[in-house]
Formats: structure tokens, C-alpha cells, sequence
């Protein structure tokens, strides 16, 4: 069995952390791929575009409807 694991922070507030803030929630997500990886469980690992840059598809009474950018 396979999992997807999804980590969203909020821009501004990523934005409003300190370099060094920043630096250290960026070596725990390294330390997870790390353990991931030794334990022989990490299949992949990428960064996201920004939520400014996402498409949103949604489904409403069987049709699809596609919006570029985010879609709160």
C-alpha cells in the first residue's frame, strides 16, 4: 500500500517567518524525506507551484468546470 502524504502551509504566513524560521521547517520536511527514504518508503518527493499558480477542477451536476487560480 502506497500513501500520499500533501504539506500546505499558508503563503503569507511562510512569507512572514524569519530566514531562519524558514530554514528550520524546511530541514524537518528534509529530515521526513530522510527517514522516509531510509526506511525504504519514499517513492517521491516535489514542491508544489504556489496556490496562485494552481487550476481548480470541480465537478457540479456532472459537469466539470475549470478555474485557473485558486478557488477558495
Amino acid at each position: 500500500m502506497e500513501y500520499l502524504a500533501l504539506v500546505y502551509g499558508d503563503p503569507d504566513s511562510w512569507e512572514a517567518m524569519s530566514e531562519s524560521d524558514r530554514g528550520a521547517a524546511y530541514e524537518g520536511y528534509m529530515a521526513v524525506a530522510r527517514d522516509a527514504e531510509a526506511a525504504g518508503a519514499l517513492v517521491d518527493a516535489a514542491e508544489l507551484e504556489a496556490t496562485a499558480a494552481a487550476t481548480s477542477v470541480r465537478v457540479r451536476s456532472g459537469e466539470a468546470i475549470v478555474t485557473d487560480g485558486p478557488l477558495l
